[in-house]
């Protein structure tokens, strides 16, 4: 894992319509989502599925405090791990305050499932039916970077790569994620293909008639979405002002093929210098780092992560069909969580390193001596072995707190092994310099003693040490452990490592 869910009362549905749905469209699916949340808030569903009374308490009789709906617009960025998209016609967000943190989980699982199945039966009064021809998320925020989704997918290829073969080799990966049984809301960056209307220009014929591409473009935009000639002041607001054919001559191709484009020497038929055609086309080509790429998304269930649902064997089968089929100058890419979590274990990882070599480096100065550094450091596998065996008990993944957990308690664990080895170090020299049961001349020496005084010395040190080191490590199990018993996800993985 990354970061956790947060633990806020505050959540987001947003819904997406097909490309080219216009707005008022959207504003009434929006209204479905918004009545279905308002359903809700007095309504559950229980074990066997059945929607059944909420019952709350007096602080919370119901679900739902407030909310806002913006269609249009990504709404406001009120929380930091929450990222807007930039809007459009066919999008919208309904941005909801609960009443208290601990019922968001039940009223997202609900939303999800009200949204698919509709509430009600058909026909009968306060029926909602479900959302028809709209992608419907979800999702509670969560802490730390924000992502578009929590699983994603890049097939990538070069800057004119084909449509076709990205398709191709998408849409077997995109049918195991969805066939994997862990993951919802599939779909791909691209969007749904849809019919669109293409101007082919003649060239000879267009410099013939003194029209250039770019006199064919202005004149159809302008036609059409309108061509921006100033704004009318109306007290704070501002009106754009845009000239465009009137709304009934706007309405069939037949108008579009006998509108006429402006050229050197006058006003030309468009028919004259160019071919109108329909072609089946993705509703849009995205680019990553400058290449053409499709990105699969998907959310994984409520139980389940990210991970899981890449290294599935249906997912993992499929990726590896499609890198063995891909031409060349195709690759695959793991974006979303996976990708996030990658970084920060990248970065952790040559910290740790870098901080390890600068470690060792001190300690053999130190000491002037490999085994005692070396000692110490035989205390770092117990030290991960013991925090893994602690996320296994309380059921929590690795993430990036989790990460932050094992730095701190390795330096806890050195920190402690190091002042032991200096203690009974110090308790060797000074049997030295009294000149007791030093090692007679001609048997083997043991720092300057005998065996057995040698094993006595550490052993006496180490008791001495015992109570000194115990009341450290209680006190920070003591102040960790409100934490890792707590409700708090962010420090819940962080505290576990390190008791």
């Amino acid at each position: 894992s990354f970061f956790p869910d947060a633990d806020t009362r505050q959540f987001v549905v947003d819904w997406t319509l097909p490309d080219g749905v216009p707005i008022h469209a959207s504003d009434a699916t929006g209204q479905q989502i918004e009545a279905i949340v308002r359903r809700l808030s007095t309504k559950t569903y229980d074990e066997s599925g059945q929607l059944v009374d909420y019952v709350g308490d007096s602080e919370t009789p119901e679900r739902l405090n407030t909310m806002g709906v913006y269609v249009g617009t990504g709404g406001p960025r009120f929380y930091m791990g929450l990222n807007p998209k930039s809007g459009g016609p066919n999008y919208g967000i309904i941005c909801v305050n609960a009443m208290a943190p601990s019922v968001v989980p039940d009223y997202v699982e609900d939303i999800r499932r009200a949204v698919n199945e509709g509430i009600g039966t058909k026909g009968e009064e306060g029926y909602l039916p479900p959302i028809a021809g709209a992608r419907v998320v979800t999702k509670r925020l969560v802490m730390g970077t924000p992502v578009d989704s929590p699983v994603q997918i890049r097939v990538m290829g070069p800057r004119l790569a084909s449509e076709r073969v990205l398709s191709t080799i998408s849409a077997p990966i995109k049918r195991a994620v969805k066939d994997c049984g862990i993951a919802w809301d599939v779909h791909d960056s691209w969007g749904e293909p849809l019919n669109q209307l293409t101007v082919q220009v003649q060239p000879d014929a267009a410099n013939m008639a003194g029209v250039t591409n770019a006199a064919v473009a202005d004149t159809l935009n302008s036609y059409y979405s309108g061509l921006y000639l100033t704004s009318y002041r109306e007290g704070d607001k501002q009106i754009p002002i845009m000239l465009r054919l009137p709304a009934r001559e706007r309405r069939s191709i037949a108008e579009l093929e006998q509108s006429y484009v402006e050229g050197y020497t006058g006003k030309v038929p468009l028919d004259a210098v160019a071919e109108l055609d329909w072609v089946y086309r993705p509703a849009r080509i995205e680019r990553y780092q400058r290449a053409r790429t499709i990105t699969i998304n998907a959310q994984p269930y409520s139980g389940y992560y990210a991970s899981e649902v890449i290294q599935h064997p249906k997912v993992q089968e499929a990726l590896a069909a499609a890198e063995a089929s891909m031409p060349p100058g195709y690759r695959l890419e793991m974006g979303g969580i996976d990708e996030e979590a990658n970084k920060s274990a990248a970065q952790a990882a040559t910290s740790m390193m870098i901080t390890a070599i600068l470690i060792v480096l001190l300690l053999i100065i130190q000491y002037n001596s490999i085994s005692k550094p070396l000692m110490i450091l035989l205390t770092v596998p117990l030290a991960i072995v013991s925090g893994t065996l602690g996320l296994a008990i309380m059921n929590l993944p690795m993430g990036f707190m989790e990460t932050l957990g094992y730095i701190a308690l390795l330096g806890i664990v050195l920190s402690a092994a190091i002042l032991l080895v200096e203690f009974a170090s110090r308790q060797v020299a000074d049997k030295l310099e009294a000149g007791e049961d030093l090692a007679p001349a001609g048997e083997r020496s043991y720092s300057g003693l005998t065996r057995d005084a040698f094993r006595d010395t550490v052993a006496k040190a180490a008791g001495m040490r015992l109570m000194p080191i115990m009341m450290t490590t209680l006190t920070t199990v003591g102040g960790l452990f409100p934490l890792m018993i707590g409700s708090n996800p962010l420090f819940k993985g962080l505290s576990t490592v390190v008791v």
